[in-house]
């Protein structure tokens, strides 16, 4: 039969054995793993979230930008050229 393994909580005990007993190399990659997981997901999820604001921003000043270029007074001064 398959046994079950029941994660838990280690005491602080078990914790301060573990951090003097386990070789650095090991002991860095088993904390840092978790830690540079949720960073991915972090990366992932602002990204996701972003882009598409970013593109309706973009959408929105490029609208504006070429409305007030179509309703701008565009006929050349002749009066200043010759200054």
């Amino acid at each position: 039969m398959h046994e079950h393994h029941i994660a838990r909580t280690l005491t602080s005990e078990e914790q301060h054995r573990r951090m003097l007993q386990t070789p650095v190399p090991k002991l860095v990659l088993s904390l840092a793993a978790p830690t540079v997981a949720s960073q991915l997901i972090s990366i992932i999820y602002n990204t996701a979230v972003a882009y598409p604001i970013g593109i309706a921003v973009a959408a929105l000043f490029l609208g504006i930008f070429l409305y007030t270029i179509k309703k701008r007074h565009t006929q050349p001064h002749y009066e200043t050229l010759g200054k």
